[in-house]
């Protein structure tokens, strides 16, 4: 496997979606996660109900197209999600690119299964579902 076989087209209809994705103006979390590695960094935003069930996601991706169309994948999922249901996304995906199987519950997930050969871009893939786990976990 090439790296050409990472930027087939979903991957990069998916790094189109986070492009018009805009940070919220008005939220209640803000989380930013970083790969030091690439230089790779996602801030995004988080505003919820009074039953923490995500109303409205907003991103800044600075970054690869992998790392953008991760964050445009969550953007696709995320609302109306509640924060326990996403606190363990991170964990998830990372077992999902370490793992043999190409079974995951995160619809077009396996749109990444080309990136399961390279372990030096698993942290693209997983960075913004790191920015959600971090606003999760710190409320």
């Amino acid at each position: 496997m090439s790296l050409e076989d990472l930027y087939q087209e979903k991957i990069l209809e998916l790094s189109r979606i986070s492009r018009n994705v805009d940070q919220l103006k008005n939220y209640k979390h803000l989380s930013t996660s970083n790969n030091p590695v690439c230089g790779d960094t996602i801030t995004l935003t988080l505003d919820y109900d009074k039953d923490f069930k995500i109303t409205h996601y907003g991103h800044d991706v600075n970054g690869c197209v992998l790392c953008e169309a991760s964050a445009g994948l969550l953007s696709k999922f995320i609302i109306g999600k509640s924060l326990n249901d996403i606190k363990k996304l991170n964990q998830n995906v990372l077992q999902w690119l370490k793992s043999e199987t190409n079974i995951s519950n995160i619809d077009d997930l396996d749109t990444f299964t080309p990136v399961k050969n390279f372990k030096n871009r698993h942290k693209c893939v997983t960075l913004s579902f790191d920015a959600v786990a971090k606003a999760s976990n710190s409320l």
